[in-house]
C-alpha cells in the first residue's frame, strides 16, 4: 500500500502545523489539535440530522452547503476579506490568495464548498494538492486547506467546524488521506 492509502485506512489523525504569525500561533494549533485528538478517540453521539440541510443538537441551522460555482467567486471572496480583515494585520490578503489560487493547477475546485444561511454566503473552504516529502525520499500527494472562513457574525458559533468536518468527509471520499492545516485553526 502506498503512504496515502495506509493513512486513509488507517483513520489516524496526523497534523502538520507551520504558523508564520510566530510561536503563540504555533501553541494555540496544538492546543486545538490535542483537543480534537481527544475528541475524535473518545465515543462521539451520533448526529440525529443526518447533516444537511437541518439541525440537532450537535449541528447549526445550515440553510445549504454546497460546492462553490463560479458565479459564487466575488461573494466567497468578500466573505474571506471579511472574515480576514485586520485578525492577523492591518487589512488582509486571504481573498486575494484565494483568487490566485483558483488559476493554480494544484487547486481543487471539487473540494470548494460553501455555506448559506438565510440566503447568504456565511462560510467556505478551499484545498491545493500538496507533496509531502518524508525522509526515505517519498513524496506522498496530500492536501492543504486554507483559506477557510466564516464571516465574523457566525465565527465561534460551530459552522466553521460543520465546514471543516463536511469538507474532510469529501476529500476522505475521494481518497486523500493526510491534509496540511494552513493558518490557525
Amino acid at each position: 500500500l502506498s503512504l496515502n492509502e495506509e493513512l486513509t485506512m488507517s483513520k489516524k489523525l496526523i497534523a502538520l502545523c507551520a504558523c508564520p504569525m510566530g510561536l503563540a500561533h504555533t501553541f494555540m494549533a496544538a492546543q486545538a489539535l490535542e483537543e480534537a485528538a481527544v475528541e475524535v478517540f473518545q465515543p462521539v453521539p451520533q448526529r440525529l440530522c443526518g447533516g444537511f440541510p437541518g439541525k440537532c443538537g450537535l449541528c447549526q441551522p445550515v440553510d445549504f452547503l454546497r460546492p462553490e460555482a463560479e458565479a459564487d467567486y466575488r461573494e466567497t471572496e468578500a466573505l474571506v476579506r471579511e472574515s480576514f480583515w485586520n485578525v492577523y494585520r492591518p487589512g488582509c490578503t486571504e481573498h486575494y490568495i484565494l483568487h490566485i489560487l483558483r488559476d493554480d493547477p494544484a487547486y481543487l475546485p471539487e473540494l470548494a464548498l460553501v455555506m448559506e444561511k438565510d440566503g447568504r454566503l456565511i462560510g467556505q473552504t478551499a484545498y491545493v494538492q500538496s507533496t509531502l516529502c518524508a525522509d526515505d525520499g517519498r513524496r506522498v500527494p496530500i492536501l492543504t486547506l486554507g483559506p477557510i472562513g466564516i464571516l465574523p457574525g457566525f465565527q465561534r458559533q460551530g459552522y466553521g467546524r460543520i465546514l471543516l468536518e463536511a469538507s474532510l468527509e469529501k476529500a476522505a471520499s475521494l481518497g486523500w488521506g493526510a491534509v496540511c492545516l494552513e493558518g490557525n485553526i
